[in-house]
Protein backbone atom coordinates (compact mmCIF):
# COMPACT_ATOMS: atom_id res chain seq x y z
CA UNK A 1 0.00 0.00 0.00
CA UNK A 2 1.67 3.23 -0.98
CA UNK A 3 0.63 5.27 1.61
CA UNK A 4 1.96 2.53 4.35
CA UNK A 5 5.65 2.88 2.02
CA UNK A 6 5.77 6.72 1.97
CA UNK A 7 4.83 6.19 5.68
CA UNK A 8 7.84 4.22 6.90
CA UNK A 9 10.17 6.09 4.43
CA UNK A 10 9.22 9.34 6.62
CA UNK A 11 9.84 7.26 9.48
CA UNK A 12 13.48 6.31 8.93
CA UNK A 13 14.43 9.87 7.94
CA UNK A 14 12.75 11.13 10.97
CA UNK A 15 14.79 8.83 12.79
CA UNK A 16 17.49 9.92 10.58
CA UNK A 17 18.32 7.18 8.60
CA UNK A 18 19.06 7.23 4.54
CA UNK A 19 15.50 5.90 3.71
CA UNK A 20 14.30 5.09 0.40
CA UNK A 21 11.78 3.42 -1.56
CA UNK A 22 12.99 1.62 -4.54
CA UNK A 23 10.48 0.03 -5.78
CA UNK A 24 9.00 3.01 -6.82
CA UNK A 25 11.81 4.73 -7.46
CA UNK A 26 13.76 2.24 -9.73
CA UNK A 27 10.83 -0.42 -10.03
CA UNK A 28 12.60 -3.13 -8.46
CA UNK A 29 13.52 -4.17 -4.69
CA UNK A 30 11.67 -3.71 -1.54
CA UNK A 31 9.21 -1.37 -0.48
CA UNK A 32 11.33 0.95 1.62
CA UNK A 33 14.77 0.46 2.76
CA UNK A 34 16.67 2.10 5.65
CA UNK A 35 20.61 2.06 6.01
CA UNK A 36 21.17 2.34 9.83
CA UNK A 37 24.79 2.40 9.38
CA UNK A 38 27.09 3.21 6.11
CA UNK A 39 27.47 -1.00 5.82
CA UNK A 40 23.58 -2.30 6.96
CA UNK A 41 20.80 -2.09 5.31
CA UNK A 42 17.18 -2.80 6.76
CA UNK A 43 15.16 -4.42 3.37
CA UNK A 44 11.26 -3.43 4.45
CA UNK A 45 8.76 -5.08 2.24
CA UNK A 46 4.76 -4.29 3.24
CA UNK A 47 2.26 -6.62 3.00
CA UNK A 48 -0.14 -4.52 5.36
CA UNK A 49 -3.22 -5.01 3.09
CA UNK A 50 -3.22 -8.55 3.48
CA UNK A 51 -6.70 -10.00 3.89
CA UNK A 52 -7.40 -13.08 3.06
CA UNK A 53 -8.80 -15.97 5.67
CA UNK A 54 -5.30 -17.62 5.97
CA UNK A 55 -3.25 -15.05 7.47
CA UNK A 56 -0.07 -17.15 7.44
CA UNK A 57 2.86 -15.87 5.33
CA UNK A 58 2.77 -17.61 1.95
CA UNK A 59 5.88 -18.53 0.21
CA UNK A 60 5.48 -16.08 -2.78
CA UNK A 61 5.88 -13.34 -0.60
CA UNK A 62 8.81 -15.50 1.11
CA UNK A 63 10.64 -15.42 -2.52
CA UNK A 64 9.89 -12.09 -2.85
CA UNK A 65 11.85 -10.97 0.02
CA UNK A 66 14.62 -13.25 -1.06
CA UNK A 67 14.74 -11.20 -4.39
CA UNK A 68 14.94 -7.88 -2.42
CA UNK A 69 18.48 -9.79 -0.67
CA UNK A 70 19.63 -10.70 -4.49
CA UNK A 71 18.71 -7.21 -5.76
CA UNK A 72 20.49 -5.67 -2.54
CA UNK A 73 23.69 -7.79 -2.74
CA UNK A 74 24.13 -6.67 -6.86
CA UNK A 75 23.14 -3.18 -6.35
CA UNK A 76 25.05 -2.19 -2.86
CA UNK A 77 28.50 -2.31 -1.98
CA UNK A 78 29.54 -6.37 -1.30
CA UNK A 79 30.68 -5.67 2.45
CA UNK A 80 27.15 -3.80 3.26
CA UNK A 81 24.48 -6.43 5.23
CA UNK A 82 21.18 -6.59 5.01
CA UNK A 83 18.49 -7.45 6.88
CA UNK A 84 15.14 -8.79 5.63
CA UNK A 85 12.04 -7.17 7.07
CA UNK A 86 8.66 -8.00 6.27
CA UNK A 87 5.73 -6.27 7.84
CA UNK A 88 2.46 -8.73 7.50
CA UNK A 89 -0.32 -9.57 10.02
CA UNK A 90 0.80 -12.90 10.85
CA UNK A 91 4.46 -14.60 11.56
CA UNK A 92 3.96 -17.85 10.73
CA UNK A 93 4.58 -19.22 7.63
CA UNK A 94 3.48 -21.74 5.35
CA UNK A 95 5.90 -24.79 5.02
CA UNK A 96 6.27 -24.67 1.46
CA UNK A 97 7.91 -21.19 1.98
CA UNK A 98 11.76 -21.06 3.03
CA UNK A 99 12.49 -17.10 4.73
CA UNK A 100 16.04 -15.57 3.81
CA UNK A 101 18.25 -16.18 6.73
CA UNK A 102 18.15 -13.42 9.25
CA UNK A 103 14.20 -12.21 8.52
CA UNK A 104 12.40 -10.75 10.77
CA UNK A 105 8.80 -9.75 11.01
CA UNK A 106 7.15 -6.74 11.96
CA UNK A 107 3.12 -7.60 13.10
CA UNK A 108 0.75 -5.66 13.94
CA UNK A 109 2.04 -5.96 17.53
CA UNK A 110 5.36 -4.49 16.51
CA UNK A 111 4.08 -1.74 14.46
CA UNK A 112 2.10 -0.71 17.92
CA UNK A 113 5.37 -1.34 20.22
CA UNK A 114 7.14 1.03 17.65
CA UNK A 115 4.42 3.61 17.64
CA UNK A 116 4.05 4.09 21.61
CA UNK A 117 8.22 4.41 21.66
CA UNK A 118 8.08 6.72 18.77
CA UNK A 119 5.19 8.58 20.56
CA UNK A 120 7.42 8.71 23.77
CA UNK A 121 10.27 9.83 22.12
CA UNK A 122 8.39 12.72 20.69
CA UNK A 123 6.72 13.95 24.33
CA UNK A 124 9.97 13.77 25.88
CA UNK A 125 11.84 15.46 23.08
CA UNK A 126 8.92 18.66 23.15
CA UNK A 127 9.69 18.88 26.95
CA UNK A 128 11.77 22.19 27.85
CA UNK A 129 12.84 22.98 24.40
CA UNK A 130 14.96 19.57 24.31
CA UNK A 131 14.90 19.57 20.18
CA UNK A 132 17.01 22.24 20.22
CA UNK A 133 19.75 20.40 22.07
CA UNK A 134 21.01 17.70 19.80
CA UNK A 135 22.77 16.00 22.71
CA UNK A 136 19.54 15.74 24.27
CA UNK A 137 17.97 14.90 20.77
CA UNK A 138 20.42 11.74 20.67
CA UNK A 139 20.06 10.63 24.63
CA UNK A 140 16.25 10.42 24.03
CA UNK A 141 16.62 8.45 20.93
CA UNK A 142 18.82 6.05 22.27
CA UNK A 143 16.64 5.90 25.65
CA UNK A 144 13.10 4.79 23.49
CA UNK A 145 15.56 2.51 21.34
CA UNK A 146 15.35 4.34 18.24
CA UNK A 147 19.24 4.13 16.60
CA UNK A 148 20.21 1.82 14.33
CA UNK A 149 19.21 -1.58 13.59
CA UNK A 150 17.03 -0.85 17.17
CA UNK A 151 14.84 1.62 15.98
CA UNK A 152 13.29 -1.05 13.47
CA UNK A 153 14.54 -4.45 14.76
CA UNK A 154 13.49 -4.48 18.27
CA UNK A 155 9.45 -4.50 17.57
CA UNK A 156 10.00 -7.40 15.02
CA UNK A 157 9.62 -11.18 15.33
CA UNK A 158 11.57 -14.23 14.12
CA UNK A 159 9.35 -15.79 11.60
CA UNK A 160 8.08 -19.59 12.22
CA UNK A 161 6.89 -22.48 10.74
CA UNK A 162 3.63 -24.26 10.94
Amino acid sequence: MPDAEAAFEALGLHLGFAAERPDKVYGTGPDDLWSVRDDLQLLIELKTGVTRADLRIKKTELDQLSGHVSWHRANYNAHDASIPVLVHPESTYLIEGTPPPGTRILTPAGVEDLKTRVKAFADAVSVADGWKSSQRVQELLTQHYLTGRDALLRSTIAPTSV
